[in-house]
């Protein structure tokens, strides 16, 4: 004869039993679904079953469709099922023995047995208490792997704190209107387009703004089109994209038309001063005795060694080799002196003629360069300045040697007779020391 099953809602862990009242019922909070068990299960945890949804929305609770938060629990023995959480409510263990387990889904915050509800997270590991999904993110059923609560995705925005919604259902997140955009997941709103760009229409590129083409401006913001963007006027110019304002032409250059990505500059030969410029007729030519290169603001005087007679050039002239001048803005070539005797000029545009070096002379005006002495009247290296030995002096050392000192010259030249004076030096006898000159004496 077969043994018999103890029945549903009961079990026995014993062997031998003769009768059914071996068989103990389960204790509240433990069921047993079929007969023959050995041992009570506890009740399962709560999970979401499609029904209702809980939602919260500026603080005001309310239910909509979807699911409700529901768990079991058993308040009675001998129980064959658990009996489920009313709707908008949930547990999350095992073992619930009364319907006071059961936790409303939005108003859970009481420390979290295992995961908080759906639209409530931790806020760190170890936290008391659940809280809300903040704004710009929401709760998913089933939950994500841990209390994390999922992001709006760019582009879109959620400024609502608590919202659950299922898995696999639309994303609670708005797309940002025309004008706004949201570059970042997570947003609570979304911001406006800054000037110098411009959203598009609702759902085309919501996580960024466009910028406005050179040559362009925008002032406003949240623009939603690029027919709002107005070209640079004249005088003006943008030259990248994104400009909230057109800059004004720099000194030296204008801009006649509008929409301009540059200004243009101003021949060589004139200038001008003033900014935001809207016709070339403002560049004004240079006066004589001055000049400008292309784009310039101001023209520049010629300078010593320079000379320009006509208006509007665009350099000066340079005095010739063996002529200078240390002038300001001269007009003439007549200002380009020739050099005097003892002194040249090499170059084109010398601001002064240089003297002869020693050794060298120059008995022209207007020399380029300067001449060697000839061999016997060179000078002595070994004679002091401004005094001159004539090259034969060393041969006759037993004689007395006549030294000429030299008459204030500003250059070293072998003195005249009528400028020099005699004096007898004994044989062997040091150098004269050097006669005091005018700019000696000055020094």
């Amino acid at each position: 004869m077969a043994c018999s099953a103890c029945p549903p809602g009961t079990y026995l862990n014993s062997t031998g039993a003769a009768s059914v009242a071996a068989c103990l019922p389960c204790e509240p909070g433990t069921f047993s679904a079929q007969g023959g068990a050995a041992q009570c299960s506890p009740c399962p945890p709560g999970a979401c079953a499609r029904a209702m949804l809980c939602h919260v929305l500026l603080g005001i609770r309310f239910l909509s469709r979807s699911l409700a938060c529901t768990g079991t629990f058993v308040s009675q023995r001998n129980a064959s099922v658990c009996t489920p959480c009313p709707l908008n409510t949930a547990f999350s263990g095992t073992g619930a023995a009364d319907v006071s387990a059961c936790l409303p889904c939005c108003d859970r915050t009481v420390p979290p047995p295992a995961l908080c509800s759906p639209g409530f997270t931790t806020p760190a590991p170890g936290a008391s208490a659940c809280q809300k999904c903040a704004k710009g993110t929401y709760g998913v059923v089933p939950p994500l792997a841990g209390d994390v609560c999922a992001r709006c995705a760019p582009g879109t925005y959620l400024n609502t704190s608590g919202v659950t919604v299922l898995s696999g259902d639309p994303s609670p997140c708005v797309t940002c209107p025309p004008g706004f955009y949201a570059p970042e997941p997570g947003a609570a709103v979304c911001a406006p387009c800054p000037p110098g760009s411009y959203g598009v229409p609702a759902g085309v590129l919501p996580d960024k703004c466009l910028l406005v083409p050179a040559g362009f401006y925008m002032d406003a913001t949240n623009a939603t089109s690029a027919a709002q963007a107005r070209p640079c006027p004249q005088g003006t110019y943008s030259d990248a994209p994104g400009a909230a304002a057109c800059s004004p032409c720099a000194a030296g250059s204008y801009s006649a038309g509008t929409g301009a990505l540059a200004c243009v500059r101003c021949p060589a030969g004139t200038s001008l001063g003033s900014l935001g410029a809207s016709d070339a007729a403002a560049c004004t030519p240079c006066a004589p005795g001055s000049f400008a290169g292309e784009g310039s603001g101001a023209c520049t005087l010629c300078g010593g060694g320079e000379y320009m007679p006509d208006a509007g050039a665009a350099a000066c002239l340079q005095c010739p080799p063996g002529t200078a001048h240390f002038l300001q803005e001269s007009v003439s070539a007549d200002d380009c002196e020739p050099c005097v005797p003892g002194t040249f000029a090499v170059n084109p545009g010398a601001k002064v003629c240089e003297p002869c070096a020693a050794g060298t002379y120059s008995n022209a005006t207007g020399a380029v360069t300067c001449s060697p002495c000839p061999q016997a009247r060179r000078m002595c290296a070994l004679c002091a300045r401004y005094e001159h030995v004539s090259a034969d002096a060393h041969a006759r050392r037993a004689r007395p040697v006549l030294v000429r000192a030299p008459s204030l010259l500003p250059h070293a030249r072998l003195a005249s007779p009528a400028h020099t004076q005699m004096r007898r030096v004994p044989p062997h006898a040091p150098p004269v020391p050097p006669a005091r000159t005018a700019r000696a004496t000055r020094r």
